[in-house]
């Protein structure tokens, strides 16, 4: 797992997403309102984070986690992501006891959990008035015991959707007692089938709960005899079959925090009146099936009656074939700079310079073979590969200066001077320099034919941006390849629309800029981070998306472009790749977001915000992010991180609590902010937008798997052979601050299409698509006698799979 709780109060194991693989769940002490989000402490700040990892310490975010299990990864150890934030469980406050089982027994495993403390030790205004030496000498322990906040709180209880989310049932079923718990144990004590819950209360009587949800399903309680020396068969799993659907539970008795429950099974069953099947697998290796057992019993099962037979195994279709890179000469590690955007901006949610590598295919030698060219990161050289008529790659020799100073953030392929071969630019970007740096000025090679290159610095104006992405078309139909170039951010600007820009080829590989004289809004389309040609009936489009902007459409003619916007499309849109999904002959929108696995919500309406001034009078414009909690817009950050860039502010917000009280409209007035940019995000999962083939499109979500994390790289393929587009995945990102936490709970993710539009989750355990790292490119390369999917990932090396034929 690449994550874990801070503190870890309480855990469990437990399958709840009935993948035949157990999950674990670790409580911590987030809580879910605002204004004790604000008011008491949490994450560390960016730079301790780094310090405490930098000595050693794990990634630790205190939250809890629901650890999803992945399989078993190449070394054959178990593979767990975190996905809490999606399923709706991160924050419930000081937590201590899970209990996850089926309350409801319709099936799927429901969660439970204990909270609260007698007094809150973390209230920040508490630790500042600790801290006075005056207090310290005067007042004695109970006097400052006495000052401490209650931390009392309710319970929670979650019903599961059976969709990888989780709906907050705790009041609806009678379990939201405010107080301080923390053991909790279950048994159905009145013998109905269903589940009661018994706790603890501190400095209070117990509570014991009725259940009287779970009686309108079917049920089967399970008791295990085992051995001598373990009656009750602790270590035994049990799987039971339903219609081809199984649930599984483990033997064990030890439960939430210091609790144990009775050695009994419960599985609920739904409508259901028949197990078609029960398999016991024993310690020891001795396994009992059993066959056609009815609801509503409890069955008793002895370890000494076991059967023959062989125990059931999971079935894989094996789409993706890992391999290692070096395998193929494929040898390039990427190493990402310590350039850190939050020491310039610190009230920006995410690194803006760690969006590297990416790559670019193409037949740079005409020997008809592909070959890779990949970026590197500032002070890395770039690479490229050539393939070679066995399969194998051979890095090219001197090709690209050593310890350059700009970061490649974007290349491709393309003929700019119409001599048949393949030339290369790159793209710089990165927020280590202020516009004009010659570090983000962008790099044309010209190819000799040969797949030899030489820098020409004259061929494009001398414009230095902070780059994003680059597309070669011909916009003027002369035959010529022009150049949209996409502008990521105005570095120490954060917010600022940057200018993309629009390049004319003259027809030799020389460009010159006539952004403003097509482009709208001057180029000023908004955060760019990637665009592409959409070719249409009569007209193409440059659809082009990015941060804190909606999927746009620029019609491409012969006066200023007319831009077209997806209606509810404002996101964090990362890419887009073009292919028709639906098979009615036109190019549908695959877009990469930034995901649902996150504390950032957003939707029409309850918007993410971003204004930007100069709020405090300094000549400094500052970006405040809001974002809404229980129906109230807040700013994003602390007091603290907010007045670091704003300390005028600190004299009128002189208390934690106060600050932690005010909505953003209380701190930011209608007045204050007047004349800020402002910018709103309503979508944050990634999604398609099918074409209706009349120039609309409508915009739908990918599947759950696909919202696990930001998505950054996509291809499109029919990789199962029935004719469909099958979608590839691959995402992750680690740069935003430790409040926020890791957005990586992505191990790639293969979607299957219909052919209408509409897609499934092939599922990790089938297509053995295991890639770790934050991911932020794909590729598909053609060799010989097959082809490799390469994953260019952030700070690590390649990642390398060889696609199956699937019959």
């Amino acid at each position: 797992m690449s994550c874990t709780s801070q503190f870890s109060m309480g855990n469990a194991i437990s399958d709840w997403n009935n993948d035949n693989w157990p999950d674990i769940i670790s409580l911590d002490m987030k809580p879910e309102e605002e204004t004790l989000v604000k008011s008491t402490v949490g994450a560390d700040p960016y730079n301790i984070f780094l310090l405490k990892r930098s000595f050693g310490y794990y990634n630790q975010f205190p939250k809890n986690m629901l650890q999803i299990n992945r399989g078993n990864g190449a070394d054959e150890q178990p593979v767990f992501s975190d996905v809490s934030q999606f399923s709706g469980v991160e924050a419930t406050d000081w937590s201590w006891a899970p209990l996850v089982t089926d309350l409801d027994n319709d099936g799927w495993k429901d969660i439970y959990i204990t909270n609260g403390i007698w007094q809150r030790p973390n209230d920040l205004d508490y630790l500042i008035y600790l801290s006075s030496k005056q207090v310290q000498q005067m007042a004695s322990d109970r006097e400052l015991a006495s000052k401490m906040p209650s931390g009392k709180a309710s319970n929670y209880a979650f019903r599961n959707r059976g969709d990888l989310t989780f709906e907050d049932v705790s009041a609806k079923w009678g379990l939201d007692l405010f107080g301080v718990s923390n053991g909790a144990v279950y048994a159905d004590l009145d013998g109905d089938g269903d589940q009661d819950i018994v706790i603890n209360n501190l400095n209070a009587p117990a509570s014991v709960y009725e259940n009287e949800i779970g009686s309108t399903n079917n049920y089967l309680k399970v008791e295990l005899e085992g051995s001598n020396l373990n009656p009750f068969g602790i270590g035994a799993r049990v799987t039971i079959t339903i219609d081809g659907k199984t649930q599984i539970q483990e033997m064990y008795t030890t439960r939430g925090f210091l609790s144990s429950v009775e050695p009994v099974l419960y599985f609920g069953l739904g409508k259901a009146h028949t197990v078609d099947r029960l398999e016991v697998n024993w310690p020891g290796g001795q396994h009992t099936v059993l066959e056609t057992i009815p609801a509503n019993e409890t069955l008793k099962v002895r370890q000494d009656e076991t059967t023959s037979g062989h125990p059931s195994s999971l079935v894989s279709e094996k789409y993706i074939d890992p391999v290692t890179a070096d395998q193929f000469g494929l040898s390039f590690t990427h190493q990402e700079d310590q350039f850190v955007d939050f020491e310039q901006e610190p009230l920006i949610p995410n690194l803006l310079s760690t969006q590297g590598p990416h790559m670019a295919v193409g037949d740079v030698n005409a020997d008809g073979l592909d070959d890779l060219f990949i970026g590197g990161a500032r002070g890395q050289s770039d690479v490229l590969f050539y393939q070679r008529e066995n399969g194998h790659f051979e890095r090219a020799v001197g090709l690209f200066p050593e310890n350059v100073s700009s970061e490649a953030v974007d290349a491709v392929f393309f003929d700019c001077d119409q001599d048949g071969d393949q030339d290369l630019l790159i793209i710089n970007g990165g927020g280590a320099y202020k516009e004009g740096h010659p570090g983000l000025l962008d790099r044309l090679y010209i190819n000799d034919g040969l797949g030899n290159f030489t820098l020409n610095p004259d061929a494009l104006p001398t414009v230095a941006r902070n780059g994003s992405c680059v597309v070669p078309l011909d916009f003027n139909r002369d035959g010529a390849l022009d150049l949209f170039i996409g502008v990521r951010s105005v570095p120490g600007i954060y917010g600022i629309d940057p200018q993309s820009m629009l390049l004319e080829n003259s027809g030799d590989g020389h460009f010159r800029d006539v952004t403003e004289q097509f482009l709208p809004e001057q180029g000023r389309l908004g955060m760019v981070t990637d665009a592409a040609v959409l070719e249409g009936d009569g007209d193409r489009k440059l659809v082009v998306v990015g941060e804190w902007m909606p999927v746009q459409l620029l019609t491409i003619g012969s006066n200023v472009w007319q831009t077209h916007e997806l209606p509810g499309s404002s996101g964090w849109w990362n890419r887009v790749v073009l292919a028709d999904c639906n098979q009615d002959g036109q190019q549908d929108l695959i877009l990469g977001n930034w995901g649902l696995n996150t504390n950032l919500h957003a939707s029409p309406e309850e918007p993410m915000g971003l204004y930007v001034k100069d709020f405090d009078g300094n000549r400094k414009l500052d970006p405040v992010v809001t974002h809404f909690r229980q129906g109230k817009e807040y700013p994003l950050v602390s007091i603290d991180e907010m007045t670091k860039q704003m300390p005028e502010f600190r004299k009128l917000l002189r208390t934690y609590t106060a600050f932690s009280q005010l909505g953003f409209e209380d701190v930011f007035t209608p007045g204050i902010r007047a004349g800020a940019v402002e910018k709103k995000v309503v979508c944050l999962s990634s999604s398609i937008a099918l074409s209706d083939g009349r120039g609309n499109y409508r915009l739908q979500p990918l599947p759950n798997a696909a919202q696990l994390s930001a998505i950054f790289g996509i291809l499109a393929e029919d990789l199962n052979g029935d004719g469909n587009t099958d979608l590839l995945l691959a995402g992750n990102f680690n740069g935003s601050t430790p409040a926020l936490g890791m957005n990586d709970a992505s191990l790639g993710i293969l979607l299957l299409g219909d052919g209408t539009g509409h897609f499934r989750d092939a599922g990790l355990n089938r297509s053995y698509w295991r890639i770790t790292g934050e991911t932020r490119d794909l590729q598909l390369l053609q060799l010989p006698q097959q082809k490799l999917v390469v994953a260019a990932r952030n700070a690590l090396g390649l990642w390398v799979g060889r696609l199956e034929e699937v019959e």
